[in-house]
């Protein structure tokens, strides 16, 4: 292949898959689009779970002196499971925006597409660092119970 040759021209190297490099992505990104939506659907019923675990846990804190009150209870499952919940928002929006650039043939919506890729990037992120703290957390805590023995 010439050294200024644009990426659709046929592939010289590999013979068993001659197709321009056009082709083969959208071939690649119409098999991502029903992952994308089946990831998002796993994250909102994982955060739904979890949070509703979660707030039942802390039922049994409530009335106690120094528990929690109702308000604070849902906010402080809010504050944990809100980065999860924003993950599969812009995963779902990923594979929406794709959808829309494959079948329109929308340069823009692709644009779209990948500004949503890359917020969920920053979202997971976010949800990784906000876990680590909740496990450095519960180390904390747990040594610490266990070091009153």
């Amino acid at each position: 292949m010439e050294e200024n040759a644009p990426l659709d021209t046929g592939m010289t190297n590999a013979p068993e898959d001659a197709r321009p490099a056009g082709e083969w992505l959208e071939g690649y990104w119409r098999k991502t689009i029903p992952w994308a939506f089946r990831t998002a659907w796993m994250c909102w019923v994982f955060a739904g779970f979890s949070a509703l675990i979660s707030l039942t846990g802390y039922q049994s804190m409530m009335g106690s002196e120094g528990g929690l009150t109702m308000l604070g209870m849902i906010f402080s499952v809010l504050l944990i499971y809100s980065p999860v919940f924003a993950l599969g928002y812009f995963i779902h929006g990923f594979g929406r925006q794709l959808q829309t650039a494959l079948t329109m043939s929308d340069q823009g919506a692709l644009e779209n597409a990948f500004t949503h890729l890359y917020r969920t990037m920053l979202a997971g992120t976010l949800v990784a660092f906000f876990w680590v703290l909740l496990m450095l957390n519960h180390t904390y805590i747990t040594l610490n119970f266990y070091s009153n023995f």
